[in-house]
């Protein structure tokens, strides 16, 4: 996200960039900052009362905050227990899909496959469409496996 910044006014920004939360401000979850998005300055003194502000936000929200945009905004993505699941049954998903797919799956011949697996079930929902997107997952990092030669550690 773009934002305009000026010189005598600062703002506080909590990020990362898991599962697209995007930018946060303290006006997105704080109640009385909910008009706020700049804190504006003149002076040295007031820039320093501004920046003890955000360390009380900082300290009073900030690791809350960070924790809650550790789960998906949206339930479309992965969760961390899909990661471990494909992590820790890799090969047997590939020796299932092999034969519940049957097309190519090396180079970009594969990637186009999977994309348009993916494509003609865009409309699934998620939780009937965890199995197939593990799948494809599974297909997919074997595709780069065998196109890198199996320089991959898996």
């Amino acid at each position: 996200m773009r934002h305009r910044f000026f010189a005598d006014q600062i703002k506080l920004i909590f990020f990362t960039g898991v599962y697209c939360w995007g930018d946060q401000e303290p006006r997105h979850f704080i109640e009385k900052y909910k008009d706020k998005e700049f804190w504006i300055y003149e002076t040295e003194e007031e820039y320093i009362s501004i920046l003890q502000e955000f360390a009380g936000i900082v300290r009073d929200y900030g690791l809350e905050r960070l924790e809650e945009m550790l789960v998906p905004s949206d339930p479309i993505f992965a969760t961390p227990e899909m990661h471990q699941y494909l992590y820790e049954n890799y090969e047997s998903l590939i020796a299932e899909a092999d034969t519940k797919y049957d097309f190519g799956k090396t180079g970009e011949e594969g990637i186009r496959n999977v994309s348009s697996l993916l494509y003609q079930n865009k409309d699934r929902e998620f939780e009937e469409a965890k199995e197939f997107l593990i799948d494809m997952a599974a297909i997919y990092l074997e595709i780069f496996k065998n196109d890198m030669g199996e320089r991959l550690c898996l």
